[in-house]
């Protein structure tokens, strides 16, 4: 039967997430080779080179290039090589090999190359040859050397293929690490020999890196499975890492399929601690059965999720069983986190965004499901998510209680309490929402505090009046243009945001409700608004309200700045125009017009000056200005900056004393 080597290479699998395994497999490989020497000082060095061309200055974060493995086991001789050269060969069964492992360098490196000194008949012997997809084993060469040359293998994998190397460690101790793991039932059984691994810049050894981070923190159950033993390895890893916890199956010693247990630990992706500091769990589970059943790849166990007809045992049973006994083993650690986690979610939700107070009271597994955070932004999508996953959750509870009303109540009572439970819940969302808007109300007050501020302190400058306009409506804009959230009216007075037409920074002939060729611009013009200062709830169409900011921090006002003449003559240009009515008729009578007029500034000495010369009178709080102006039928005020932030405080403090100290 003829064979076409290279369609054999490319029937193998090698993820893109597992560029090392190739790596992995050789290593196994210089452990047997090792053993197989029955020798006591047995060693393995691995050299990473790296792409040269890539980083003349930083090379040891540059993609790797080769891999060379060096051992002193016992070599290629006639056996190994003859196995070796045989494809899928059953030499090393007893040891779980499957004959294919090899195959695996080829689909991540271009070729391999291997020098080898063994021992055969009393004699030193060199054996060399060059391993690729196109030909197979080739180029084999034997040689006979000197007794006192050192017993020697070097397999060299060159030429790591591109689409390997995103995903490929750069860092030595993190391929050190990853070493580790793959190896680690090695090292707890004592079975491992001494593994260095180096680079042009440094060297870890494998074995000091177990010692210093792992030692003695190992632990080790027996557990039965429908009458199948499985021994699992408890280990704190106290390196330093991003990796998560896990629980490793293996198959004759080797790692073969790493499952997160981060859902089974209430969602902990951070590390646990305990007296000797904060540490990664990894769980290492090893049987015959898992033995028999590794993919020839050794990237996954081939048994089925759920038992069947042909075997007794599932995924499902081992992973339910085992995760039991790593949770009893982790009780405490878990314990102490997961009540850290709560306490930083209560701490956030109380003291930062109530609005969620709703979920914590009607879903509190939302601690165990929330996974650790420690970035405000990302729990707030974790809390969103969890709110839509409730809101859906009632919607569908609310079709079914509709559904049941339909078909005939069988059990009143039932009934009645899934009915008051579920009219709870909706009242909760309804308050949620509230404690939204009230959040929303208090960071708009703290936007506005910090605009009145220096807003660069070396060179003592203030932020303009624009930023204060767009904050509290945006510029350019009418009150058909935007929603009842997209402005902040109720700053300057609640009824405020119940009028029938504004116009911000509009030119007055361009305005609907006003038939006038006035180029002048008033920050903000309101129609038909009834205000705080009347309790009528429905008035002919005849009040108008003008709002003009100026900038904080301002000084010196000259005349021709005067804001209190710069309303009047507004309000001249408005009433020498027409109105348009509430039914949409352009009058020209505009004698009953009403106005309103707030200049909303920082109160220095020139306004001071002008307020005195107008004849206004201090406001009962001393903070600011206001005026009946008769001639005008106006009522004027000026409101400086702080004073606008303090009244609209004290106006709120209700909702936000109710919202943020609920015990």
């Amino acid at each position: 039967m003829k064979m076409n080597f290279k369609g054999l290479v490319d029937l193998h699998t090698l993820p893109k997430t597992t560029p090392l395994l190739p790596l992995y497999e050789a290593i196994i490989n210089s452990i047997q080779s090792i053993e197989d020497a029955q020798i006591s000082n047995g060693k393995i060095e691995i050299i990473v080179e790296r792409d040269k061309q890539m980083n003349l200055f930083n090379q040891w974060e540059t993609d790797i290039e080769n891999i060379i493995i060096v051992d002193n086991g016992i070599g290629f001789d006639d056996e190994n090589y003859n196995s070796f050269d045989t494809y899928a060969s059953e030499y090393k069964i007893q040891k779980g090999c499957k004959g294919v492992g090899r195959m695996l360098w080829l689909k991540a490196f271009c070729s391999v190359s291997i020098e080898s000194i063994f021992v055969e008949e009393d004699k030193k012997k060199c054996r060399t040859f060059l391993f690729d997809a196109n030909h197979a084993v080739h180029d084999m060469k034997v040689k006979e050397l000197s007794s006192d040359v050192l017993q020697t293998t070097k397999v060299r994998l060159n030429g790591l293929r591109e689409q390997y190397k995103g995903n490929c460690p750069k860092k030595l101790d993190t391929i050190a690490k990853n070493i580790l793991n793959h190896c680690f039932t090695y090292y707890v059984l004592g079975k491992a020999p001494k593994i260095i691994v180096s680079d042009e810049q440094d060297i870890i050894d494998i074995d000091e890196l177990y010692k210093e981070n792992i030692g003695d923190n190992i632990k080790i159950d027996d557990i039965d499975i429908k009458g199948t033993t499985f021994k699992i390895i408890h280990s704190k890893n106290y390196m330093n890492s991003k990796d998560n916890h896990t629980m490793n199956f293996c198959a004759n010693h080797w790692v073969v399929q790493p499952i997160s247990l981060t859902k089974i630990m209430g969602n902990i992706s951070v590390k646990l601690k305990d007296e000797k500091g904060e540490f990664i769990y990894n769980g290492y589970i090893m049987s015959e059965l898992l033995d028999k059943h590794v993919n020839r790849e050794r990237t996954k166990i081939e048994l089925p999720e759920q038992p069947n007809l042909v075997e007794n045992i599932g995924i499902h049973d081992i992973t339910e069983s085992v995760e039991k006994v790593i949770l009893d083993y982790l009780k405490k650690d878990i314990e102490d986190s997961n009540k850290k986690k709560k306490e930083m979610i209560q701490a956030y939700v109380f003291g930062r965004n109530p609005k969620y107070r709703m979920l914590l009271k009607n879903k509190p597994e939302i601690f165990n499901e929330i996974p650790w955070v420690v970035d405000e932004e990302k729990l707030e999508m974790e809390l969103f998510k969890q709110e839509q996953k409730f809101k859906l959750e009632l919607k569908r509870e609310g079709k079914e209680l509709e559904q049941e009303l339909k078909n005939g109540i069988v059990d009143y009572e039932s009934y009645l309490e899934k009915r008051n439970n579920y009219a709870e819940k909706m009242s909760d969302i309804g308050k949620s929402n509230l404690a939204e808007y009230v959040m929303h109300r208090k960071t708009i007050l703290d936007i506005l505090a910090q605009n009145i501020r220096y807003k660069d302190q070396e060179q003592q400058k203030y932020a303009y009046e624009k930023n204060i306009h767009q904050l509290i409506f945006p510029m350019t804009k009418t009150s058909d243009d935007i929603d009842y959230l997209q402005h902040n009216l109720w700053i300057i007075d609640e009824k405020l945001a119940y009028h029938h037409y504004l116009a911000s920074d509009m030119k007055i002939k361009k305005m609907e409700e006003v038939e006038n060729n006035s180029g002048k611009e008033p920050d903000l013009i309101i129609f038909d608004s009834p205000f705080a200062f009347t309790d009528e709830e429905e008035q002919p169409y005849r009040n108008i309200t003008i709002i003009e900011f100026k900038r904080p921090g301002r000084e010196h006002y000259n005349d021709a700045e005067n804001p209190i003449r710069q309303i009047k003559e507004y309000m001249d240009d408005i009433v020498e125009g027409k109105v348009k009515t509430k039914d949409g008729e352009f009058l020209n009578g505009t004698e009953n017009i009403r106005f309103f007029c707030y200049i909303i500034c920082d109160v220095d000495l020139s306004i001071k000056k002008l307020a005195k010369l107008e004849d206004l009178k201090v406001t009962p709080d001393n903070m600011g200005f206001y005026k009946y102006i008769d001639s005008y039928k106006a009522y004027l005020e000026i409101i400086p900056y702080n004073k606008l932030i303090q009244d609209s405080k004290k106006r709120n403090r209700i909702l936000f004393d109710k919202l943020f100290n609920q015990s």
